[in-house]
């Protein structure tokens, strides 16, 4: 079992993923820039419960969905139009927070 931080620095090297869905990490605060290779078209996220920041400079332009759940720092943050970090994920097609679809 890959430990958080061997995880997010191997995910740098997949360079044609499209697809990636994790959770599960309690200790998770933030995520980096380099964490997310730039093919995703979708992501989900659940059960981090500590996660309270998204990749300053926005997510991969090329995301259709992101789906989040049991992330509840997270949350707030993402509120439609006036989340702290609304501007990083407002390209995203498909918003999904705890089931909730916030713009499709």
């Amino acid at each position: 079992m890959l430990e958080q931080g061997q995880f997010f620095s191997s995910l740098s090297h997949l360079t044609s993923l499209q697809t990636l869905h994790f959770g599960y990490f309690p200790n998770l605060q933030s995520l980096s820039e380099s964490a997310l290779p730039s093919s995703l078209s979708q992501l989900g996220i659940s059960h981090c419960p500590n996660l309270q920041s998204l990749p300053v400079k926005g997510m991969p332009s090329s995301l259709s969905k992101l789906s989040i759940s049991s992330c509840p720092l997270l949350k707030p943050l993402l509120e439609f139009d006036k989340g702290k970090h609304w501007p990083e994920i407002a390209h995203i097609p498909t918003i999904e927070i705890d089931e909730e679809c916030l713009n499709d």
